[in-house]
């Protein structure tokens, strides 16, 4: 909602969940949605990526974020496949930010937005926090790493 405040427009969006995908639908009306894992969303742009996609101003996602959360047994679910109750087929989680760091390469943005929890910064999980850099090196973005308090935005 904010983009569209700040003057942009939606173009399109990933969504592997159907619920949360028919409230998109509803609220952002994306001339290009796709409901599916963004794994499989990689493996059809990989053969074409539809020219409204390509360099976009903004490539803005929220990999999930309950294996990296300070609430739960976090480490417990790395390199595990989870079920959950939306209905989606099991599926890793830990490495869903390498796929949107992939989907940015296939669509090369001019900026990437990701945001995640603050858990992400902290303990073992920081070992993803450097992996994430580095792939985001690899894929030509310079990344700049922010922890915002989401009661003053």
């Amino acid at each position: 909602m904010g983009y569209n405040l700040a003057g942009f427009h939606v173009v399109g969006n990933v969504e592997i969940d159907p619920q949360m995908m028919e409230l998109y639908q509803r609220n952002h009306a994306p001339k290009l949605p796709f409901q599916m894992d963004i794994r499989d969303f990689n493996k059809q742009m990989a053969s074409a990526v539809p020219d409204e996609l390509s360099g976009l101003d903004i490539l803005d996602g929220s990999p999930p974020c309950s294996t990296f959360s300070t609430s739960g047994a976090r480490s417990a679910k790395w390199g595990k496949e989870t079920q959950f109750r939306e209905g989606q087929h099991k599926q890793r989680l830990d490495d869903l930010f390498f796929h949107f760091i992939k989907t940015a390469q296939l669509l090369q943005p001019k900026v990437v937005v990701a945001e995640n929890v603050p858990g992400l910064l902290v303990g073992n999980a920081k070992g993803f926090v450097t992996e994430i850099l580095a792939a985001f090196d690899a894929a030509g973005y310079t990344v700049q790493v922010w922890k915002l308090n989401a009661a003053t935005m």
